[in-house]
């Protein structure tokens, strides 16, 4: 339901802004556009967006950087159920972390590894998640996915 609004306003101000316009909106257009026209609260899910991805997301992909800075295809999927987000932002996100990273000096990385006890949590719920996946899709949790 939330999505169906959220497109439905988009829709209306990317259709009414092509009118004006006459032309079709290209991607800087329609990010400018929901940057002057932001979603009205009653519409809003209250969860704050930083550079598109929602804060959840952002912790959840911290998360695994700090345990595993080249995640497989197989915890990019995961990742992907987790926080909603694509394969494609998922990798570019990561290619992007390891980018600012280097370029950063070693005693100020903004994300230092998480204690072991912390990785050994998020390893187990990283596989949790995984067996419940597979699951739901009656897959037994000991084959593993090609």
């Amino acid at each position: 339901m939330y999505t169906c609004i959220l497109q439905l306003w988009y829709a209306g101000h990317y259709t009414e802004a092509e009118h004006v316009r006459g032309r079709p909106l290209g991607a800087v257009d329609k990010y400018r556009l929901r940057r002057k026209f932001p979603l009205p609260t009653s519409i809003w899910d209250g969860e704050q967006t930083i550079y598109c991805f929602k804060e959840r997301s952002r912790r959840v992909l911290k998360e695994c950087f700090a345990v595993k800075r080249y995640p497989t295809s197989e915890d990019k999927r995961l990742l992907a159920d987790q926080t909603g987000l694509t394969l494609t932002q998922i990798g570019n996100w990561f290619k992007n972390r390891r980018q600012r990273d280097r370029s950063l000096p070693r005693q100020q990385r903004r994300y230092a590894a998480l204690p072991s006890d912390q990785q050994s949590v998020y390893t187990y719920c990283l596989e949790c998640y995984r067996i419940h996946i597979m699951s739901m899709i009656n897959i037994r949790p000991g084959l593993r996915l090609a």
